[in-house]
C-alpha cells in the first residue's frame, strides 16, 4: 500500500494535479491487494486455530484409545512385546488417524470450495501436488507430536498392573 501510495504521489507531481484528484485502476488495485492481504492473514490465524484443534483432536482420540485398550496393550506386553513395539504400534495408530483426517479434510474443503462456484463460472481446481506433500507431512509430525503422552503412558504400566485392572 505504500508503493502505491509513493507512486500516487508522483504520478500527481508529473501530472501537476493534488492526489486526490487521481482514481481510476491503481488506487483500486491498491485498495483490493490490502484486503486480500488482510483476508490472507485471517486465513492464516484460522488455519492455526485449526491445527491446534487437530492436534487436540488426535492427542484425546489416541488417550482415549491408550485408556482403553490398557488390558489388551498388559496382554500384548506379557506376551513378549517391547516397549519400544508398543510405542510404535500407538504411533502407527495415530499415523492412519491422522491421515485419514487430512485427506477427508482436503476432500471436504475442495468439495466445498466448488460448491461455492457460481452457475456458468468454469471452474478447474489445481492440486498443487507438492503443498499436498507437505501438508501430509504435516500430519505425520501432528501425529508423532500427538502420539508421545499416550505412547508415555502405555509404555510405563507395569504389564501385571495392567492386567489386574478392572476398570
Amino acid at each position: 500500500m505504500q508503493e502505491a501510495t509513493k507512486l500516487e504521489e508522483s504520478v500527481a507531481k508529473i501530472l501537476h494535479v493534488g492526489t486526490d484528484e487521481l482514481g481510476g485502476a491503481l488506487l483500486e488495485k491498491a485498495g483490493y491487494v490490502n484486503l486480500l492481504d488482510i483476508l490472507l492473514a485471517v486465513m492464516l490465524a484460522l488455519l492455526a486455530v485449526a491445527m491446534v484443534v487437530f492436534v487436540l483432536g488426535i492427542a484425546s482420540t489416541t488417550s482415549l484409545s491408550v485408556l482403553e485398550r490398557s488390558r489388551e496393550n498388559s496382554l500384548l506386553r506379557a506376551l513378549g512385546l517391547s516397549k519400544r513395539q508398543l510405542g510404535a504400534l500407538i504411533r502407527r495408530e495415530a499415523l492412519v488417524i491422522s491421515l485419514v483426517a487430512t485427506v477427508v479434510g482436503w476432500l471436504f474443503g475442495m468439495l466445498g470450495v466448488m460448491s461455492l462456484v457460481v452457475e456458468g463460472m468454469t471452474v478447474r481446481p489445481v492440486v498443487r501436488w507438492g503443498g499436498f506433500l507437505l501438508i501430509l507431512a504435516g500430519a505425520v509430525v501432528v501425529a508423532a507430536i500427538a502420539s508421545a503422552l499416550p505412547v508415555r503412558r502405555a509404555t510405563k504400566l507395569n504389564p501385571v498392573e495392567g492386567l489386574a485392572r478392572v476398570d
